[in-house]
């Protein structure tokens, strides 16, 4: 038995689903089953009950699961603790997903700020995607992350920052387009893009807990923006966008936006991993929201500039 077996296995009991899981963690689903058996064999015993509607847990399975939380975090801690007192790196590693898109136009103040004040401190930038926002940090790939939650993972400590209104956009030629505002239930038999990602963050996307249950998608999830936007652009789809994404990313003379009422808008956050005590990762978060707190007004107040 070793950790990377633990982490499989606790994402699987987390989803509820081998395939769930497998895209969550990034490997085929044949591979996650295998490795769960094996698994299996090396504690000998039955950890999951596999059904049609996915996986739960047997007795085994509830102790191997809140030791392997505890295993796995003590793990990631010690390596913390281990860098702290060594001094050796003060590198932090910041994920951004979409990059500059992130925190929209305050992406930019949140780094400089950060670094303005932590010259000591080694910065270096990923960017992620739709799928890769949340992982990322459980994986240890980050070390804090400006994210869009909501997120399933209760590993994760998430601070929100700020609001970012959404939007439906549509292609131009699509039957909305002319519309001057919409609300959500207006749009919820409208086909959608298939997002990679999270099921409860696609959901949100998706306007699923409005809808009640999936709507009609395109087939091929997506896990970019620049992906987002070619598919509006060449398919009879609609799509909830946060506003600062469609100022700075999705604006074009082929799409169109028309205002959404009804429905939540997106949040802007702050993420890392629960029980962090690196001095810099959590300096990061508070240096983010003091840069939200002041510059946030600016940003809800940008207008809806047309295409």
């Amino acid at each position: 038995m070793d950790v990377h077996q633990l982490r499989m296995f606790v994402a699987a009991a987390e989803e509820g689903s081998l395939r769930c899981a497998a895209r969550k963690v990034y490997i085929a689903q044949p591979q996650l089953s295998q490795i769960i058996r094996r698994l299996e064999r090396d504690v000998g015993a039955a950890l999951l009950v596999r059904s049609p509607k996915g996986v739960e847990l047997t007795p085994a399975g509830q102790v191997l699961l809140d030791k392997a939380r505890i295993i796995i975090r003590e793990l990631e801690q010690t390596v913390e603790l281990v860098r702290e007192a060594a001094e050796v790196d003060r590198t932090i590693t910041i994920g951004l997903l979409g990059g500059q898109l992130a925190a929209g136009e305050l992406t930019e103040p949140i780094l400089s700020a950060f670094r303005d004040t932590h010259a000591t401190s080694s910065i270096k930038v990923r960017e992620l995607n739709f799928a890769s926002q949340f992982s990322a940090l459980d994986e240890g790939e980050v070390d804090v992350a400006l994210v869009r939650p909501p997120a399933s993972d209760d590993r994760l400590e998430i601070r929100p920052l700020l609001d970012d209104r959404r939007l439906l956009c549509v292609g131009r030629s699509h039957r909305l387009a002319d519309a001057t505002s919409l609300d959500a239930d207006a749009i919820l038999d409208e086909p959608m893009v298939e997002l990679a990602g999270p099921r409860r963050w696609t959901d949100f996307w998706l306007l699923n807990d409005e809808r009640g249950g999936s709507g009609r998608t395109c087939a091929r999830p997506i896990e970019t923006v620049d992906e987002l936007k070619f598919t509006l652009m060449f398919e009879n789809v609609v799509m909830p966008v946060a506003h600062s994404t469609w100022r700075m990313a999705l604006q074009d003379p082929a799409l169109r936006v028309v205002p959404l009422t009804g429905i939540a808008p997106s949040t802007i956050a702050v993420a890392y991993r629960r029980g962090e005590t690196r001095r810099d990762v959590i300096a990061f978060a508070e240096s983010a929201k003091l840069v939200c707190r002041r510059l946030g007004d600016q940003m809800r107040s940008a207008p809806m500039s047309a295409a």
